[in-house]
């Protein structure tokens, strides 16, 4: 059996410091991104200031990149691609990269299992 303790937490920068007090202990860090989201600052803050901070947190816990409401893919340029997912995660040395869909369920399983 797996205790999980799932901590989402503020991105305004006034509430850092207590972000931070909630990674200790934590045993993967998990950076999530919406495929609907489609401009260049989306990546640039998931690497510069997201990964950057965990990673200064403690360099050894494992991230893994998880892109979201991948069902909003359909019908539009103006998506994030699983390539383009896949290219960053590897530019930042993530443990994992994956997909998922809260509305479909799509990936789901996929990402809890991945976390534990």
């Amino acid at each position: 059996p797996y205790a999980l303790t799932i901590s989402e937490t503020s991105s305004s920068r006034s509430l850092d410091p207590l972000r931070r007090s909630t990674y200790g202990g934590s045993n993967v860090f998990v950076l999530c991104f919406a495929v609907s989201d489609y401009r260049e600052e989306v990546m640039l803050e998931l690497k510069e200031r997201w990964f950057d901070e965990c990673r200064s947190f403690n360099p050894s816990v494992p991230v893994l990149v998880v892109a979201t409401k991948i069902d909003q893919r359909a019908g539009t340029t103006r998506a994030w691609t699983k390539s383009q997912g896949e290219a960053f995660a590897r530019s930042i040395r993530a443990a994992g990269y994956l997909e998922c869909s809260a509305a479909t369920g799509e990936g789901i399983e996929d990402v809890f299992q991945a976390i534990i």
